[in-house]
């Protein structure tokens, strides 16, 4: 778990065990994060150690308004603006499935690398000062 720490934001999206509930990231505090109750104000603390990534799929990327298309290299998901490729199985970092590449708005290469969660999506998006608000 300690990678995870290492990789969480402000903001990022993850599972916390046991209910599995998705919970948004408010507060970072040494081994636990804060996230505000569905409900109400709270801030709510837990360990770190109880958090789960949630992995990216296809129904994530088109909850998230990208379109499927395919290229002679094979499918791909890419977004309204056309301004972020996300491609499986493109990925040379092992344990990482998504290859995801990041224009401006000038179609000028910005940012790329591999992820495979949802908050490392999140966090490509902050790097590249992409605002975006994430659906799961």
């Amino acid at each position: 778990m300690k990678k995870i720490q290492k990789q969480l934001m402000y903001g990022d999206l993850v599972f916390v065990k046991p209910s599995m509930m998705p919970i948004r990231i408010a507060a970072i505090h040494r081994d636990e994060v804060g996230y505000y109750t569905p409900f109400g104000c709270e801030l709510e603390m837990v360990q770190i150690a109880l958090l789960v990534p949630i992995p990216l799929t296809n129904v994530f990327f088109e909850k998230n308004g990208f379109t499927k298309e395919t290229d002679i290299v094979g499918e791909l998901w890419v977004s309204k603006d056309k301004r972020i490729i996300v491609r499986k199985g493109f990925s040379n970092m092992d344990g990482r499935d998504w290859a995801i590449h990041i224009d401006n708005e000038d179609m000028q290469s910005i940012a790329s690398g591999c992820i495979q969660f949802v908050h490392q999506f999140q966090n490509k998006l902050n790097d590249a000062e992409i605002e975006m608000e994430v659906i799961l």
